[in-house]
């Protein structure tokens, strides 16, 4: 099983914790926004596990990411995560719509 952590706290330990119980990897690590207070647990969560950092379009930074293009599909076992920043008027925030499938 796959999951994703959206904005993870700085304490990687819970995310950690909760994903080995279900027998669970994390695949992606998805950021709504650049976090100018540094608060996001996001590059430790993905060295620890090997998640993909996603950020919206626009987005750039110092380290490994996945810069997500406006609608984009992430797949995640019978869930996808679209991802989008149309019509924002914020740039480089990440919105995410997520269809579960049966």
């Amino acid at each position: 099983m796959a999951i994703f952590s959206i904005d993870p706290l700085r304490e990687t330990k819970p995310y950690l914790e909760i994903a080995a119980r279900r027998g669970a990897k994390i695949k992606y690590i998805l950021e709504s926004h650049f976090h100018a207070d540094f608060v996001s647990g996001h590059i430790s969560l993905a060295k620890k596990t090997g998640a993909t950092i996603v950020y919206g379009p626009q987005a750039t930074a110092g380290y490994d990411i996945h810069v997500a293009k406006d609608y984009e599909n992430l797949k995640l076992g019978n869930a996808t995560i679209q991802v989008t920043n149309h019509n924002s008027i914020w740039i480089r925030v990440l919105f995410l719509i997520i269809f579960f499938l049966n």
